[in-house]
């Protein structure tokens, strides 16, 4: 019997097209794993070719926020 986003809130992981679909439209995080795997076999190929320096990359993230998540509401002010 809990009511989304009212009771709990739900966020999924990847953002695929199915999230805008669903009801409550489904908030997310975009991982962007293209470009992680892109990035990923563009280090491999370093690694490959002799190349053995230590790199530290970062691929940033996007919190997509839609229905399936609120604003807390301040239980004082209820």
């Amino acid at each position: 019997g809990l009511r989304i986003p009212e009771d709990v809130a739900i966020i999924g992981f990847t953002d695929t097209e199915a999230s805008e679909y669903v009801t409550p439209k489904l908030s997310t995080i975009e991982d962007q794993s293209h470009k992680t795997g892109t990035l990923a076999c563009e280090l491999l190929m370093r690694v490959i070719k002799g190349d053995m320096k230590h790199y530290h990359e970062v691929v940033p993230m996007k919190l997509m926020i839609r229905e399936s998540s609120a604003k807390i509401k301040d239980s004082k002010q209820s």
